[in-house]
């Protein structure tokens, strides 16, 4: 964890797994929610889904939800996720239906 991406004195290593299990996973990507909780999203490659979790300060999570891999199933390999203004996310609405 840190509190300035720029300064690697600032930087504190959080011993442990950050996922509520000991599943193997890649490709971890944590992103903020409005309100101020946290969503971690991981692929556990070797069984075929991803797992999404929810944190209040990115130390303790809870599982929210398994999504399958499979064919024409949600499948974000290593996908990340990017905070829009309404304006854009009616955008992109209106444009991807």
């Amino acid at each position: 964890m840190f509190t300035d991406l720029h300064d690697q004195d600032k930087w504190r290593l959080v011993e442990g797994r950050m996922q509520p299990n000991d599943i193997a996973s890649e490709g971890s990507c944590a992103y903020p929610l409005a309100g101020g909780e946290w969503i971690l999203v991981y692929d556990c490659f070797r069984d075929g889904f991803s797992q999404f979790c929810r944190s209040k300060d990115l130390i303790q999570f809870e599982l929210v939800r398994t999504t399958s891999m499979d064919k024409g199933a949600f499948s974000p390999r290593h996908g990340t996720v990017i905070q829009t203004t309404e304006k854009e996310f009616e955008i992109l609405k209106k444009r991807y239906k």
